[in-house]
């Protein structure tokens, strides 16, 4: 009795069909059942054997031979390089997601409350490879940055400050793993940042100041994107709380003037974000 195995770097997986052949070691009967495709590395057919020495109906020389013939090619023609399976390449997907946040500061040196927002776009490419939900291509487009001047920030009236200084950052807050790059010529920079969640990390930065009087501050940056290089990958898990979310988070810095005297005031905003 022959068995034909597929032997892998990954592993040994049993295929074929059982023959009952009376046969020298190192030949084996032909495995009818297909092979399997889904390794690019070379596959190595070996052979076991269990010969029944008293079994009926032996195959004559001259069929043994004929047989060792057609195995010797056809183990010639299996050590190839499969292709590899469909399964394991990504069909990538991109998505545009917005995102708007805002939080407000009360400063009483100032007798002002500051309310900031963040708004923009966010788009990526999304790949499911092998269990893992995989992003790339990851940009912030048109990042913008408002903040108004009120008397008190609940039930508050417009107000003023003399002078505002605004600064926005932005790094990859899920997995702190993806380096953030920006474009030459873009009043972007990169710089090192205390973060809640990553610790000192490199953040785009990009940083306003405002002389004059005034109620309402924004800095835009259309056509200015934020990029993050690489790839970001989740392992997928069964769980209930299970979450395949890449995270982004940016952190305003403000700033605000009220004649000769200031308070400055910096939180974190994270959003999140799945196709």
């Amino acid at each position: 009795m022959s068995r034909i195995r597929v032997v892998t770097s990954s592993g040994e997986a049993r295929i074929g069909v059982e023959r009952h052949l009376r046969i020298d070691t190192g030949v084996a009967a032909l495995a009818t059942s297909p092979l399997r495709v889904g390794t690019k590395r070379p596959v190595l057919m070996t052979f076991d054997h269990v010969i029944s020495h008293g079994e009926r109906g032996i195959l004559s020389m001259c069929k043994k031979t004929s047989l060792s013939v057609a195995l010797t090619g056809l183990v010639a023609g299996l050590f190839v390089t499969l292709p590899a399976s469909d399964a394991n390449a990504a069909t990538w997907t991109t998505h545009t997601k917005k995102y708007s946040q805002t939080k407000s500061f009360y400063s009483k040196p100032l007798k002002r409350c500051v309310r900031t927002t963040l708004s923009g776009k966010v788009t990526f490419k999304y790949g499911y490879i092998v269990g893992r939900h995989t992003y790339k291509d990851i940009k912030v487009i048109e990042p913008k940055m408002a903040t108004k001047v009120l008397t008190k920030c609940s039930g508050g009236k417009a107000a003023t400050t003399t002078k505002m200084e605004m600064t926005q950052r932005w790094y990859e807050s899920r997995k702190c793993e993806m380096e953030v790059g920006v474009s030459a010529g873009a009043p972007w920079s990169i710089s090192v940042t205390p973060t809640v969640e990553c610790g000192s990390r490199k953040a785009g930065t990009r940083k306003s100041v405002y002389g004059n009087k005034n109620k309402t501050y924004t800095q835009s940056n259309t056509g200015r994107p934020l990029y993050f290089k690489g790839k970001l990958e989740i392992r997928h898990s069964p769980t209930a709380k299970y979450d395949r979310r890449f995270c982004m988070s940016g952190r305003p810095t403000v700033q605000a003037y009220v004649k000769n005297n200031s308070d400055a005031w910096s939180q974190t905003m994270k959003f999140c974000f799945k196709r």
